[in-house]
């Protein structure tokens, strides 16, 4: 996966869009369009698995992933940590600093997980550290994020603001 997505980042103008094909070992072909504000890999197909970031304002990016079908099995070469990065160093090479990271969890299957994993630790952690605990929050804290404002507007929503740690 590392490899497919190495080198995909280039530089464009504002208002430009790129498309192309993104072909995979296991015979998959994904579209992978860029512009200055957005970075998304789609499978064409049949829709099932995709990503996407956007860039909303002042370096807040929103990221939507599915990387599993709906009956539950992941996509063999389509990993979250490696599309985050990516993505990331797609909107570092246009010079956007990505400075914040809005989550929003909900309840609706196949995007289900991270707001599944933030529910089943409420007994032991606090809403912070199970924000960490989630497969989004791993990617994020990994890549030097933290969440800062938690807010739950119903049982099956979660809201997340994410920054960037100074280091």
């Amino acid at each position: 996966m590392a490899e497919i997505l190495r080198g995909i980042a280039k530089s464009l103008t504002a208002g430009e869009i790129t498309q192309r094909p993104l072909d995979f070992q296991s015979g998959d072909q994904f579209k992978l369009v860029q512009s200055h504000n957005e970075f998304e890999i789609r499978d064409p197909e049949n829709g099932q698995y995709f990503f996407q970031a956007k860039i909303r304002a002042n370096g807040n990016v929103r990221f939507e992933v599915r990387t599993k079908n709906q009956a539950g099995e992941y996509h063999p070469e389509l990993y979250a940590k490696d599309l985050y990065r990516v993505a990331l160093q797609h909107f570092q090479s246009l010079g956007i600093d990505v400075s914040r990271v809005t989550s929003v969890w909900v309840n609706q299957p196949g995007f289900n997980d991270n707001l599944l994993q933030f529910r089943k630790n409420r007994i032991w952690l606090g809403k912070f550290d199970r924000a960490t605990q989630t497969p989004e929050g791993k990617v994020l804290t990994t890549l030097g994020y933290v969440p800062k404002t938690i807010e739950t507007p119903t049982k099956n929503e979660v809201n997340i603001d994410w920054i960037k740690a100074r280091t």
